[in-house]
């Protein structure tokens, strides 16, 4: 049984990669476990982040090879070890000193949710105090909510994060990634969280022509409209239409 189309077109461009990346260095990308979008694989990584960030470097002729960290290291190592990038993390100024943010890679939406039935749409973050508040474990959703002084609780994956919400362990909770038919009762979108960005980050030595051919290649991000058949693959079509409407948006 022959691999479907997507499998073949994606394995096409990496195996040409190869020949055009010979007198590059290999990059080594980590990042942090994000699923849906960055699972762990056999090879490192897989899900549509690590698939469309392969597919888009081995078009510029690069050749990267990524492994999974957690966040934390992974800013270190992007910081301390030439040819060493960090895909997937929120920008901070502070750390722009230490490492050059290459591009950003994707959004960040953050949506609060509610079960059905319950309280009217909040007006802002205020309006949760004193609720029972999970988020899904990101800095840019905990970033949030501290600085808006709100007590939560950290939740490794979205789908926990609203069957808990289904099961009323929790009133409210706020995910980057919107809930699957199996998580529970469809809940209600409470309210729009302040848009990020994740981004790319290499080490400051990194070659300047390395860093100009992973601009090119990320212009649009990991939801380049030619990256729409791997978000296929992963069943993830809808998603990718609509957080690139979005994106599109917010950067007009």
């Amino acid at each position: 049984m022959s691999p479907p189309p997507a499998f073949r077109r994606l394995a096409a461009v990496l195996a040409g990669a190869a020949c055009l990346a010979q007198a590059q260095p290999l990059l080594t990308v980590v990042a942090d476990a994000h699923p849906p979008y960055l699972t762990p694989a056999r090879d490192g990584l897989g899900g549509p982040y690590a698939d469309a960030f392969r597919y888009l470097t081995a078009k510029a002729g690069l050749e990267v090879a990524l492994k999974g960290v957690p966040a934390k290291r992974a800013y270190f190592l992007a910081a301390a070890e030439k040819n060493t990038c960090a895909l997937d993390v929120n920008f901070d100024q502070g750390k722009a000193e230490t490492v050059s943010y290459v591009a950003a890679i994707s959004p960040v939406v953050l949506q609060a949710y509610v079960a059905r039935g319950n309280a009217a749409p909040f007006k802002n973050l205020r309006d949760m105090r004193g609720m029972t508040l999970g988020t899904v474990d990101i800095a840019e959703a905990r970033d949030l909510l501290s600085s808006a002084q709100l007590s939560y609780i950290p939740i490794a994956k979205p789908a926990l994060g609203f069957k808990m919400l289904a099961a009323k362990r929790l009133e409210v909770f706020v995910s980057d990634t919107p809930p699957a038919p199996e998580d529970g009762p469809p809940p209600r979108k409470a309210l729009a969280l302040t848009p990020a960005e994740r981004w790319l980050i290499c080490h400051p030595d990194t070659p300047p022509a390395i860093l100009a051919k992973l601009r090119q290649a990320l212009r649009a991000g990991l939801f380049a409209k030619e990256t729409a058949f791997i978000w296929d693959k992963y069943r993830l079509h809808g998603l990718f239409l609509e957080t690139q409407a979005a994106w599109e948006r917010s950067r007009q």
